[in-house]
């Protein structure tokens, strides 16, 4: 897959080779990790996607204090998950 990047001063073009299973996902016309902007079928002429791919391995440890996490996960189908939403509550 090539992503190309163009920028006004000076013309440059960028291309970047990143592997389909580097991609864990791809958001529409936002750069930032927003889960409402997740690449679906709604792609028009005038959109950008920006794929975010798979950085440094972190490992975490969480406490559960409640009956549920709050977490929904789902997967790229590429054999990476990912947190998709996370639900705070108001205390």
């Amino acid at each position: 897959m090539k992503f190309y990047a163009e920028f006004r001063e000076p013309p440059k073009a960028f291309v970047f080779f990143i592997s389909c299973p580097q991609i864990l996902f791809c958001t529409l016309n936002s750069h930032k990790v927003d889960m409402q902007k997740l690449l679906g079928g709604q792609i028009g002429l005038e959109d950008f996607i920006f794929a975010h791919v798979r950085g440094e391995t972190k490992e975490v440890e969480v406490t559960k204090t409640e009956d549920a996490l709050g977490l929904t996960i789902t997967d790229n189908g590429a054999g990476y998950a990912f947190i998709k939403v996370n639900e705070r509550k108001n205390k």
